[in-house]
């Protein structure tokens, strides 16, 4: 996997603010896309330094990539590109609501992508996080 190439797409994708502010359904988030837990200590309106920021934000890509290995046995074989789609949506959702993509996760484990981006589309997912669906559809369709 691009390592590289996963953290500058999931920056963009998740916007990076050092300034804890309520998300898009009302979750305190800080960072780069870091829902603020009660061990955090941070509410709405509380800054965070550069540092921290980007701790929390490596913190959570590893968390994203040991929950897509639980779910996809072989995942470090999977295609470089795969492997990057699931960690940036395992990042996005989180593990609970990733598992609800029971037939996407299905069409991934039989290496059946055109299924799968088909799949991703059924989703309210799909509608709430826009084009960044659609790019991640597509280089699922490239892997």
């Amino acid at each position: 996997m691009n390592r590289e190439r996963l953290l500058s797409q999931l920056r963009i994708d998740e916007g990076e603010s050092l300034e804890v502010y309520a998300d898009s359904l009302g979750y305190p988030t800080v960072g780069v896309g870091h829902r603020v837990t009660k061990s955090d200590t941070l509410t709405v309106g509380d800054t965070i330094t550069p540092q921290r920021k980007e701790a929390l934000f490596i913190w959570d890509v590893g968390i994203a990539i040991n929950n897509c290995r639980l779910v996809f046995s072989d995942f470090s074989k999977l295609p470089e590109p795969v492997q990057e789609v699931l960690v940036n949506m395992m990042f996005n959702l989180g593990s609970v609501h990733f598992a609800t993509f029971r037939r996407f996760i299905a069409a991934i484990k039989l290496n059946n992508w055109k299924e799968a981006a088909r799949e991703m589309e059924d989703s309210v997912w799909w509608k709430q996080v826009g084009d960044r669906a659609k790019r991640l559809q597509n280089m699922l369709l490239e892997g």
